[in-house]
């Protein structure tokens, strides 16, 4: 990919601005304002990442596939099984529930939830606990089986590159779909958009929390193996799922913050060299900053 080639969203050609990063070369398109991630074949460093010094090893390359390191959630459902510990995802469900009830919305007992890249699956686990009908989507087989044996329901493998929700979940009438921070990872969203509306009842609601475009993404999530695919516009976000029949019923700020926050002294020192960039320099406030949105769309009953 080079800033002549067409742009992955749009198509259209001669719009890109390239921004380089130490794993990952980026592409804004000055037409459609989306973005697109294309990974180096070489990092900048790898020979001193292998020489061993501490603290250097976010500027090698894993030699693990992207499903590989995906797979590590096995070892997260096994320590739940082992010692109930849920890590970093203790408390999920309830501060979805807050988060949505704080602006109108319930997930309601009873009500069927799909948790699209739902992994590890405890979100689901309590909703199930609660009187929710659940499933999820994984991105690997392995997991999703994983999940199934651990946790009691259905789990199914589902990657957005491939597509197929409607085959993979084999059913239609999920009252809520979630897809949390999922759609970076999505290269057709209208493909998605589409598929999600295929699997929801009428009347039924999707929430798509992400991270809207901006400048601040590639540079904090720079020394990630596996980092977004694309950056969306808000309003092309909301362009794409109401042009897939669903109708957007809330936007919700979760917060934002700069992009460097809580990054250690390593990332911040070798991150350098690229955040100097001119391109990098003198930018609005709003493009230095990653941003959480939460979207909420319905699905009109019939």
């Amino acid at each position: 990919m080079t800033p002549d080639s067409p742009c992955t969203v749009c198509a259209r050609s001669g719009s890109l601005i390239a921004y380089d990063t130490y794993k990952h070369v980026w592409y804004e398109c000055v037409a459609c304002r989306n973005w697109s991630r294309e990974k180096k074949a070489r990092y900048p460093l790898e020979a001193l990442a292998a020489s061993g010094l501490r603290g250097l090893g976010l500027l090698a390359k894993p030699n693990k596939s992207d499903q590989e390191l995906y797979s590590y959630y096995t070892g997260v459902l096994a320590e739940f099984e082992a010692s109930g510990s849920r890590g970093k995802w203790a408390g999920e469900l309830a501060d979805l529930a807050k988060l949505l009830a704080d602006n109108g919305h319930e997930l309601a007992p009873g009500q069927r939830i799909l948790d699209i890249s739902g992994e590890p699956g405890f979100l689901a686990h309590d909703a199930r606990q609660n009187g929710h009908e659940v499933a999820v989507t994984a991105f690997v087989p392995e997991v999703a089986t994983a999940i199934a044996r651990t946790l009691g329901f259905p789990a199914h493998a589902y990657d957005f590159a491939v597509g197929g929700l409607p085959a993979a979940v084999e059913r239609n009438d999920f009252s809520w779909v979630l897809s949390r921070y999922g759609i970076g990872y999505c290269e057709d969203l209208g493909q998605f958009a589409r598929e999600v509306h295929a699997v929801m009842a009428s009347g039924g609601h999707v929430f798509v929390s992400y991270s809207p475009a901006s400048h601040a993404v590639p540079l904090r999530w720079m020394f990630d193996d596996y980092a977004y695919l694309r950056q969306y516009t808000p309003d092309y976000v909301a362009r794409t799922m109401q042009g897939a029949g669903l109708e957007l019923a809330r936007i919700i700020q979760m917060g934002s913050y700069a992009w460097d926050a809580g990054l250690g002294k390593p990332q911040r020192l070798f991150s350098a060299p690229y955040s100097w960039q001119r391109r990098f320099q003198g930018l609005p406030p709003y493009a230095c900053q990653q941003h959480n949105v939460g979207l909420v769309f319905r699905k009109p009953a019939h």
